[in-house]
């Protein structure tokens, strides 16, 4: 018996393996086109990663069953959101391949012998910029402090990865201002 089920087993592999072969990328014909015309099928072998475009470039679609419940990156703390909001902006650090911090929007920081106190240098010429691709002003080290408070003053959902972090943030969330 067990000989039967080790062959039969066999079979089944050799045909699941067959079914897996390489398409030679030859395409059949189609059926005859209205009129006669015998119009062949694509020959998707043929097609390179270069020949994908999309037919609009003003708007990208993405199919998901998921809706966004906020744009604004510092409020939310949804995971979803993220997935989508980290592409539409920059900080002043970023990861590399592999993990390590880099510059993005500051040219060089400095870290405190205590590491309590880190400088951002930011580079010049970079610039805000609306959902319509115009520039309207250049980042300053303000527009981080507004958006810490920004976060704060709305009960961002990660302001706790703040308390700690930043001197007199968790005051300022709590409703007193540390000015």
């Amino acid at each position: 018996m067990k000989k039967y089920f080790a062959t039969f087993l066999s079979a089944l592999m050799a045909l699941s393996l067959a079914a897996c072969g390489a398409n030679t990328g030859t395409a059949e014909p189609a059926a005859p086109a209205e009129g006669g015309e015998e119009v062949a099928a694509p020959d998707v072998n043929a097609t390179s990663v270069a020949d994908i475009k999309l037919a609009d470039t003003e708007n990208l679609v993405e199919v998901t069953s998921y809706e966004l419940q906020s744009m604004d990156y510092v409020v939310s703390a949804k995971t979803e959101d993220h997935e989508y909001n980290a592409n539409f902006v920059d900080g002043l650090l970023e990861n590399d391949t592999y993990g390590n911090l880099k510059d993005c929007i500051a040219e060089s920081y400095e870290v405190s012998d205590d590491g309590l106190t880190w400088t951002f240098h930011l580079k010049k010429g970079i610039m805000w910029v609306t959902s319509d691709g115009e520039e309207y002003d250049e980042v300053k080290a303000e527009d981080f402090v507004t958006g810490l408070r920004h976060g704060a003053e709305f009960g961002s959902e990660t302001g706790w990865l703040l308390e700690g972090v930043i001197a007199g943030y968790t005051d300022y969330y709590e409703g007193e201002d540390y000015r």
